[in-house]
């Protein structure tokens, strides 16, 4: 009976589809632009870190395979539910990432997968790459769709 509980809560997690998930927030880095005039790096800051706490952490992560994304059962991002300083560092490289030129984001994403493949782990997890944040000392280890979530990546660039 238990066995057959759990195949059920796997499947239906795994049709959830954002449609069936709370209105979505955009990404807020989507119409402010760090390099715009008029740009506030605090206000953008503030945003990142609302995004974070409101759609990241609270929700499992999001695979965009095939262009319609759908819930997977890694929570890799719950690691920030109780870090203020780790949200906001990760808020402070969100607006830092933006303001990139997009060759330099793509080569920062291609030293992101080489690592990644040194980072792998044995025990079957997908939690193979470095969280980015301004402090350079934070170590933990997230999924390639929380990399794609925080900082708008398309699954294609990878």
């Amino acid at each position: 009976f238990f066995s057959n509980l759990y195949v059920r809560s796997e499947i239906s997690l795994e049709s959830t589809t954002m449609a069936d998930q709370p209105p979505s927030m955009p990404h807020p880095l989507h119409k402010m632009h760090p390099n715009k005039k008029g740009f506030d790096k605090e206000t953008a800051v503030a945003s990142c870190r609302m995004y974070l706490l409101n759609k990241i952490v609270s929700q499992p992560c999001m695979s965009p395979a095939g262009g319609i994304r759908r819930a997977t059962r890694c929570s890799c991002t719950s690691i920030m539910e109780d870090d203020d300083a780790l949200v906001e560092s990760v808020a402070e490289y969100m607006v830092h990432w933006a303001g990139m030129l997009q060759t330099v984001q793509r080569g920062i994403i291609r030293q992101w997968w080489q690592a990644s493949k040194l980072l792998g782990r044995d025990d079957g997890s997908k939690k193979s790459y470095i969280l980015p944040t301004i402090d350079s000392s934070v170590t933990c280890l997230v999924c390639q769709n929380a990399i794609q979530d925080i900082l708008k990546i398309g699954q294609y660039q990878w």
